[in-house]
């Protein structure tokens, strides 16, 4: 079970990083960056680190942290919940996962504590969200 949720991960973040990619070849090194940064953490949600997203994405760590907190205001623990929230919530559209499988997917072993997440972050639990988007 976990390798098909890894496998829907791996092929979702695929899809979702060339959907968002900006036409043409105007990349901006903010947007490199911080595409690298999102596409590490909906890759390791489970385990996604400072040091580790550094590693991965050839940035050092101290400076995703000023890039971070300069661009968006935040530091990178934020940031990372941030983009979890954002993820699951473009899951819940896809009625066929449960909560406890999107759950899953953007790194919490518990749905309950997912939901508490979620709830604090939009104010509503999944279901409610779910309902509300349809």
């Amino acid at each position: 079970y976990q390798e098909l949720v890894d496998l829907f991960t791996r092929i979702y973040t695929s899809m979702h990083e060339k959907r968002n990619e900006p036409a043409g070849d105007s990349y901006t090194e903010e947007e490199l960056m911080l595409s690298s940064i999102s596409a590490y953490i909906r890759g390791h949600a489970s385990s996604a680190s400072l040091d580790a997203c550094a590693a991965d994405t050839g940035y050092e760590s101290a400076a995703i942290s000023a890039f971070l907190r300069q661009s968006c205001g935040m530091n990178f623990v934020e940031f990372v919940n941030r983009e979890k929230m954002i993820w699951a919530a473009e899951l819940l559209h896809n009625i066929r996962l449960s909560v406890g499988d999107i759950a899953d997917m953007v790194g919490y072993t518990n749905a309950k504590n997912f939901s508490r997440a979620f709830h604090n972050y939009y104010h509503m639990t999944p279901m409610q969200y779910r309902k509300q988007e349809k």
